[in-house]
């Protein structure tokens, strides 16, 4: 990024200020507001920011999008998406005065009918996209609806609607090519003014009305304002002078003015309902032509770092909120991780070196977020009056091992449950170099509680009650005596006559083969349901395969095994689990947690260490099969974990064409079961006939795919992934699919209390909270607290968010009121004010009625009673809240 900087993007902007000073008829536009931070505050000085705003309040410079970054659509979350357009929108409301109004996606490869809903709900007019399959396109350019009403969310329908401008075949670039235009000098004026006007003649034929947007630039284009202005100006004035033999007159614009002068038409134009536009494709006969589905997998590690910061992220902004903080402790994170959601960094398309700064970014800010995290959970810790010395807390579980070795008595533990609401029983793991005994803090001595110790692990595990962005505290005490350890919980399972092993809880039993070492059947306890299914992995020869691109052979996945070498079993009081070897670099454990609590218990956990190097031109799937679900070829997915789109099978397609982005939940179904995956990264999935469903858990290719990075995707890391599985009816299904994703996400977290030195629990009970929880009681059912976050020291911002969608559920699709008062009962803030803003909170809802083109029903207003909030389905509303 730096490098970029330094090198390009800094002359662009110096050099474009100055050339729209001296010359009246040129205007520019900007997305990316990291970038252009980097300049204000490092590289500019009073003079340019003074011209730059008086560009920017003549019209002539125009910021679009705004958001941090152009984020990726198809590995992206939803509140990824907003937490780095909010970024973006507020430093430029802060440093500019800004509210974009025009959204600017032309990059990434493929398009989510998720964005334009979000775009609608931020008080955006229009949208520009560019990488929908050309297919898609040509039938797009000969039916004239290159511009389209598009209304991607099922439960809002019209009220979801944005229009939508999408770039012509060339892709976004000036045509023929930005150097072709160089050679134009006044002598030659005619010729070439004759190539550009046949040029938007030709795209004049794909669009519905006569105003015409013809996108000027390309990456990185303007470091020299003159070289790319001075032939187009000549040209510009010959067509204008000329203007009735050409049929046309030109002059530069801004996207605002061009969507302006489309609305002041009238212009009637086609709707586009509840698709998206993956995968994409290019022009199958150019280099780069085929299928972008390997990008929903490429870089695993990374995808996998990235989704956790953004968990490190959402528990850190909650905690500072909650229970009070610095809030400027976040600030790098929260750029950090913006920053990764770019259609180069999340989607593992840029070189290595690239995607390691990016990494070690991010590194740096999760670890000053905790900083702040720990510093404000620590100070909610200390009693009495004065309040005692508050304590060192540490988020190095290594350290639990350091404070026993060093002879300390007893290590209290504090675990954080970063989710609005309860875990009743989630089985807790702490590293531990021996077997210790676990205590509450429910009485002064502590209680001595259940547990066990994992040699195999290192690891002690126990079960606890979480309250709601809560915690409660737990003391490690060494055993000295081997007798206190009780063996017989590593116990493995007696095998059956048929040759099986059964993981178990109180709500599934699995059955594992040992003969072919892979599951073959779950049972549904509540229902005595048995589901006949089984496993593999399987790979793909990516012969033409990249970073980009997923293109394999075509005949289809190979075998690694017939049978993966057994590696071995747990089974003790709080989890079940077996491990199995497909090959040296490839282990797989399926895991079944001994919970009560279906947020837990009801998911089976499946977890592949890979690596570290697949070598060859390896494309790994994971692939469940089942001849007891009648899917007849069908797939649902969560683009960007909101709302379910249907995909089919079409076997006339090839496999590549047949792959989706999967950020949120997916699953296969029938009338009577559903089979529901849990990401905690993006990978990509695909259904290849009735009652199967793969995800692609690996890639290395020996060859670039000419799509960009001009290199192989030689990932080389070794890395750990995890999926979850949900059975049961698709009622049940539904039901809980959304708080198991984010309870499988966000796990609770452990923190280790390094100062002071306790000789025992009495001496940490008398002083200290040993539990405290900040939600009174849980969230509904059917709500989300998906943002609560402090601004600054005086004011804050609430999203909620109703998370099902129309008709999904028959109890829980119904709309939802809540208090905004009763959700801070309990926290150490307590708000008194309120006022409803646009998703991004970028502008109030009278603001966006007052600058809407065409006014929503999304941006009605009206007197705001924080203690009657509802929500309908799907809705997200934000709330700015004053301390």
């Amino acid at each position: 990024m730096a490098e970029y900087f330094e090198h390009k993007v800094q002359y662009i902007i110096d050099n474009m200020i100055a050339d729209l000073a001296e010359n009246p008829t040129h205007t520019f536009i900007y997305a990316e507001t990291s970038f252009f931070s980097m300049w204000w505050e490092q590289h500019s000085n009073a003079s340019q920011r003074e011209q730059l705003q008086q560009l920017v309040d003549s019209g002539r410079w125009e910021f679009v999008s705004g958001g941090w970054v152009m984020n990726d659509e198809a590995t992206t979350t939803a509140v990824d998406i907003v937490n780095q357009m909010q970024e973006g929108h507020h430093w430029l409301q802060q440093n500019l005065g800004v509210a974009p109004r025009i959204a600017f996606q032309i990059d990434p490869f493929g398009h989510s009918n998720m964005y334009p809903h979000l775009m609608n709900q931020m008080c955006m007019d229009a949208l520009i996209i560019d990488r929908i399959p050309w297919q898609d396109k040509v039938v797009y350019q000969d039916t004239k609806n290159m511009e389209f009403l598009w209304r991607g969310s099922a439960s809002f329908g019209k009220a979801s609607e944005i229009t939508v401008w999408t770039c012509p075949i060339e892709l976004y670039s000036t045509p023929p090519w930005n150097d072709y235009w160089n050679e134009v000098t006044y002598e030659n004026v005619a010729s070439f003014a004759g190539v550009l006007a046949d040029t938007i003649a030709a795209r004049q034929l794909m669009y519905s009305h006569p105003h015409q947007l013809f996108l000027f630039g390309g990456d990185f284009e303007f470091t020299d304002p003159a070289m790319r202005f001075g032939p187009f100006d000549l040209m510009i004035d010959y067509i204008n002078a000329h203007s009735d033999a050409y049929g046309m007159h030109l002059h530069y614009s801004t996207l605002s003015e061009y969507f302006r002068a489309v609305h002041e038409a009238q212009v009637a134009l086609p709707i586009v309902e509840q698709r998206d536009y993956f995968p994409y494709s290019f022009l199958p006969l150019a280099p780069e032509g085929g299928w972008w589905s390997g990008y929903y997998t490429s870089w695993p590690i990374y995808k996998g770092q990235f989704a956790n910061a953004s968990c490190t992220l959402y528990r850190a902004e909650t905690t500072v909120a909650l229970y009070g903080g610095d809030e400027t402790q976040l600030v790098d994170l929260r750029q950090q991780q913006a920053l990764t959601l770019h259609h180069d960094c999340i989607t593992g398309t840029s070189k290595p070196y690239v995607m390691e700064d990016w990494s070690d970014r991010v590194t740096r800010g999760e670890r000053t977020a905790l900083s702040g995290t720990l510093a404000s959970l620590a100070a909610a810790l200390p009693l009495g009056d004065p309040p005692a010395v508050t304590p060192t807390l540490s988020s190095n579980l290594t350290d639990i091992t350091g404070l026993i070795t060093q002879g300390r008595a007893y290590v209290p533990v504090i675990v954080y449950n970063p989710n609005d609401f309860t875990l009743s029983d989630f089985v807790i793991s702490a590293p531990v170099p021996g077997p210790v005994s676990v205590l509450d803090s429910t009485s002064p001595s502590g209680k001595v509680l259940t547990s066990t110790y994992e040699k195999g692990k290192g690891e002690q595990i126990w079960k606890a009650k979480l309250p709601p962005f809560g915690f409660e505290t737990f003391f490690l005490r060494p055993i000295v005596t081997a007798q206190a350890h009780n063996p017989a919980a590593n116990s493995v399972p007696t095998r059956t006559p048929a040759g099986s092993v059964y993981l178990t809880n109180s709500f599934y039993e699995v059955e594992f083969s040992l003969i072919t070492n892979r599951i073959q059947a779950v049972t549904v306890a509540e229902t005595y349901t048995t589901l006949r299914i089984s496993s593999d992995i399987l790979y793909y020869d990516g012969e033409l395969s990249g970073a980009y691109k997923f293109h394999p052979v075509p005949d289809g996945t190979l075998v690694i095994t017939d049978v993966p070498r057994f590696v071995s079993q747990v089974d003790n009081g709080f989890v079940s689990e077996i491990t199995v070897e497909y090959a040296s670099n490839i282990l797989e454990t399926w895991r079944l947690r001994k919970s009560t609590d279906p947020l837990v218990g009801k998911v089976i956990e499946v977890e592949h260490t890979l690596g570290p190097d697949l070598g060859g031109n390896v494309e790994l799937v994971f692939r469940l099969t089942t001849e007891d679900v009648k899917s007849n070829g069908t797939l649902f997915t969560t683009n960007n974990e909101l709302e379910a789109i249907e995909r089919h099978y079409d076997d006339t397609l090839p496999t590549p064409e047949n792959y989706f982005p999967m950020s949120g939940p997916a699953w296969i179904a029938d009338k009577q079961t559903a089979v529901c995956l849990l990401p905690e990264r993006a990978h990509g999935i695909a259904t290849l006939g009735a009652g199967t469903v793969e995800v692609m858990i690996g890639r290395h290719t020996l060859q670039d795919d000419f799509c960009g990075l001009g290199m192989p995707l030689e990932d080389t890391t070794k890395y750990t992934t995890k999926l979850g599985l949900l059975i049961d009816s698709p009622s049940t299904t539904e039901q809980l699919r959304h708080r198991a994703a984010l309870a499988f996400r966000r796990a609770p977290a452990l923190n280790v209390v390094t100062q002071p030195a306790i000789k025992a629990p009495s001496d940490w009970i008398s002083t200290y909270r040993g539990s405290m929880q900040s939600l009174c009681e849980d969230m509904p059912a059917n709500v989300h607290i998906f943002t609560l976050m402090k601004t600054n020291a005086t004011a804050g911002v609430l999203r909620l968010q109703h998370m099902f969608e129309v008709d999904a559920h028959s109890i829980y699709s119904q709309p939802v009121t809540v208090s905004l008062d009763d959700i801070f009962l309990c926290s150490n803030i307590k708000p008194t004010l309120y006022e409803e803003v646009t998703l991004s909170d970028m502008l109030t809802l009278d603001e966006c009625q007052a600058r809407r083109w065409a006014p929503t029903s999304n941006d009605a207003t009206g007197k705001l009673d924080p203690q009657q909030v509802t929500l309908q389905p799907m809705q997200i509303r934000t709330f700015r809240f004053t301390l």
